[in-house]
């Protein structure tokens, strides 16, 4: 393991990537280090500078090469995150429907599990499931809703999509009181 390349977030997750040809294994070791740095201090590891963050790299880790997500595929979204703010998770369907805390269960199908506020314990994760997509662009945003201390500050946070046999995770910056619409946008074939 070269010393350099693992002082960073994305160096260890591109050494984890090559080095763990189980992919079960692989996924399994980049998402517990994913969603581990998204709980660490109250504004993300040390080693994230401010350029990495908000660049909003994304590490693709596909199962199946050749898997082309399509309608009819389940979609599950997570968004993780330390215990800094109250944050909303929100995911807006080809149908224009958006699925969050005030609309859960959606006429499409989408349920948030569960809605994470200050008081829940950490990591906090929100979880919007489609147990079937329909064809058409999909957006992901999210909402700083409430500072959980009297000194709010922005917040890494990591969300894991998970859509058919493809399997994609990005770490953000969140900023206090911002409600950022659209964080990650993606398209279902039909």
């Amino acid at each position: 393991m070269d010393g350099a390349e693992m002082d960073t977030i994305p160096g260890a997750m591109r050494w984890i990537a090559r080095r763990f040809e189980d992919t079960a294994l692989r996924v399994a070791l980049l998402a517990a280090l994913a969603t581990a740095t998204a709980c660490e201090s109250r504004s993300g590891p040390a080693t994230w500078n401010a350029a990495e963050i908000t660049r909003a790299d994304v590490y693709e880790l596909v199962l199946d090469a050749d898997a082309t997500p399509t309608a009819g595929d389940p979609l599950r979204v997570r968004l993780a995150f330390g215990g800094a703010a109250d944050l909303d998770l929100y995911v807006t369907g080809p149908l224009h429907e958006t699925v969050y805390f005030a609309n859960s269960p959606s006429s499409t199908g989408g349920v948030l599990d569960v809605d994470q506020r200050c008081d829940a314990e950490v990591p906090r994760v929100e979880t919007i499931t489609f147990p079937e997509t329909r064809p058409g662009r999909y957006r992901i945003g999210i909402d700083y809703a409430e500072a959980c201390s009297s000194e709010p500050e922005a917040l890494g946070v990591v969300l894991r999509l998970e859509l058919g046999d493809q399997v994609a995770v990005r770490r953000e910056l969140v900023e206090p009181g911002r409600f950022r619409p659209i964080v990650w946008e993606f398209d279902v074939a039909r």
